[in-house]
């Protein structure tokens, strides 16, 4: 009896400890939690409903649409049911929140941006066009595209089956996924010293104050496991070097601003400066915003805001010396959103992240120009024209990582594009024709890239 009782004990202890690093998943990987299906079914119904809306030559529809509606289903029928059977539920479903979050996100600064052609919005086109307009105008389109990939792939994963399913098919960056696939091919979740080696291995060797950065941004979980999903918010910026420099040395990402406070060494930046430098410095104030009472370690602490920030295009954020968060944008539309606390985007961004003291206000005088200055001479020590050229030989060298990071993006495009064409020529039967068509194409895309 004794003995009865002692594996009685074990496996309720066993039991209970399963039922606990199952909670503990479910509470990182998701904005929801895992058996809160009804509550993402309703999200879906939202984003579906808000797509429906739309023009009838508004492109999203005709791939977003069928996606999300496979999902949503009925209680009965959701197709989330199945993929919360398979092996890796805890994460696809957490994909699953955040493609559809990453959309309702877009669609609210498409509705934003067409109040503001209305000319009620007060937005960007109240105050004149947009510095990159042909940027502000498709990356709308890209984004909802990547999240509907997203979606598809959740989808197929489970009926591909556990054995033949690609992690990598979650991941809607190239370089990203080329990176994941050469080092972690078919897991979904990897130690965070094997990715800081693999980092190392691939870019360069990691200091250990720039592990510690990107161990504080990738958030692994009790046994040191990072998902693909925490890898995705963070490393893909776009490609894995432009997220080791967020985390750790985000003067890096603005080259042109990093040259000219080199070249001014300490002193007034605005002696290297052209009148264009000036014209281009005011364009990029207008692509930015202030977040009083943020900071990047509290950024780092929410992840709900960083991921929002993140899918609405922030390409850095940084501290400020008078207090505040600056954030910075490579077009102006979600900025101009973001200082409007009545705007969809601002209302959208309240109702997924839980945080209503989001709420941003003009740069004012300051600029990332003026940010990346003070932080380069702090970060550099220039005393004479020897350690100039070394800091900029350096920089130099490191910016060829990024231009690598560019060529992997552009031939996972080719890859992806390929299958593409491969798959809509066996669905159409294919003839000659098509098939030089399809072959003409590919040539395109290697030439691009």
């Amino acid at each position: 009896r004794g003995g009865g009782l002692a594996l009685g004990g074990g496996r309720r202890r066993r039991q209970r400890r399963r039922r606990r690093q199952r909670r503990r998943v479910e509470k990182r990987v998701g904005w929801l939690a895992m058996e809160d299906i009804a509550a993402l079914q309703e999200l879906l119904g939202q984003c579906s409903d808000q797509l429906r809306e739309q023009p009838s030559d508004f492109r999203a529809r005709s791939y977003l649409l069928p996606v999300l509606e496979k999902l949503q289903g009925t209680p009965e029928t959701s197709e989330l049911l199945r993929v919360r059977q398979h092996r890796h539920g805890a994460v696809l479903i957490a994909v699953a929140q955040d493609a559809v979050a990453a959309c309702l996100l877009i669609l609210a600064v498409l509705e934003d941006r067409a109040a503001a052609a209305d000319g009620g919005g007060g937005g960007a086109a109240s105050r004149g066009a947009s510095p990159l307009p042909r940027l502000d105008a498709l990356w709308p389109g890209v984004a909802l595209r990547k999240q509907a990939e997203k979606l598809a792939a959740v989808t197929a994963a489970v009926a591909k089956g556990q054995d033949q399913w690609d992690p990598t098919t979650l991941i809607a960056g190239g370089a990203l996924a080329a990176f994941w696939r050469r080092h972690f091919q078919g897991t979904i979740a990897v130690k965070v010293d094997e990715l800081m080696a693999a980092l190392a291995a691939s870019y360069e060797p990691l200091s250990d104050g720039v592990q510690a950065d990107l161990r504080a941004w990738l958030q692994p979980d009790t046994d040191g496991n990072v998902s693909v999903l925490d890898a995705v918010a963070v490393l893909d910026a776009p490609g894995p070097w432009r997220g080791i420099l967020f985390c750790s040395s985000w003067p890096e990402l603005f080259g042109e601003e990093l040259r000219q406070a080199l070249l001014a060494a300490g002193g007034d930046r605005h002696l290297a400066l052209t009148a264009a430098d000036l014209a281009a410095e005011a364009l990029t104030r207008r692509c930015a915003v202030l977040l009083p009472g943020w900071s990047r370690r509290r950024l780092c602490s929410s992840r709900r805001v960083f991921r929002a920030l993140r899918t609405v295009g922030m390409t850095a954020a940084v501290d400020i010396a008078k207090g505040g968060l600056l954030l910075q944008f490579p077009f102006d539309g979600p900025p101009q959103s973001l200082q409007n606390p009545n705007s969809a985007l601002m209302q959208t961004l309240f109702e997924l992240t839980g945080e209503t003291d989001v709420v941003a206000c003009s740069v004012g005088r300051v600029s990332i120009a003026l940010c990346v200055s003070e932080e380069a001479a702090r970060l550099f020590r220039i005393r004479d024209e020897r350690s100039r050229h070394v800091a900029m030989a350096a920089i130099q060298r490191r910016t060829r990582l990024k231009d690598w990071d560019d060529l992997e993006e552009m031939l996972e495009l080719q890859r992806r594009h390929k299958a593409f064409v491969k798959g809509r020529l066996s669905d159409g039967g294919g003839n000659a024709e098509a098939h030089e068509l399809a072959s003409a194409l590919a040539a395109g895309t290697a030439l691009a890239a």
